[in-house]
């Protein structure tokens, strides 16, 4: 998925067609997190899907549309240091703070965080660039703290 989405996003033309990879990024961000306990559940699905609604003003429709994209892609994945790399030259340090945040939001949509869920978004915060005071008050955000 990772290779697939890196290559869709390579080469990438100036405008609005650079912009509309922007969502299937963030939606496979955030898969990864939601799915590595593997208990990816129809709260984290909808978590994600608002998530990706919210930020890119979609219809629920595109939004999922994005899900199902950055799905297929996960399929292919080869690392997920990739596509955090491909995040960092796209996000603005208030975009990639906003993915924590909302990251921290899916994964408690279950009701509970493992400790696989946790450590990886921990290290989401980390290859984005994300300060541990950013990746703090995001939670706190999160969970209306």
């Amino acid at each position: 998925m990772l290779a697939r989405l890196l290559s869709l996003l390579d080469g990438a033309k100036e405008g609005r067609e650079e912009e509309s990879r922007l969502p299937t990024l963030t939606a496979a961000l955030l898969l990864e997190i939601a799915r590595c306990d593997d208990a990816f559940g129809e709260g984290e699905r909808t978590a994600i899907v608002d998530a990706v609604a919210a930020r890119f003003r979609f219809d629920r429709r595109e939004a999922e549309g994005a899900l199902e994209d950055a799905s297929r892609r996960r399929e292919r994945a080869t690392d997920f240091w990739e596509i955090t790399t491909e995040a960092n030259r796209r996000l603005s340090v208030e975009e990639k703070i906003a993915v924590v945040e909302t990251a921290w939001k899916v994964i408690d949509a279950d009701g509970k965080v493992s400790v696989h869920e946790d450590a990886l978004i921990r290290r989401l915060a980390s290859l984005l660039r994300v300060t541990h005071t950013e990746m703090i008050a995001a939670k706190k955000r999160a969970r209306g703290v």
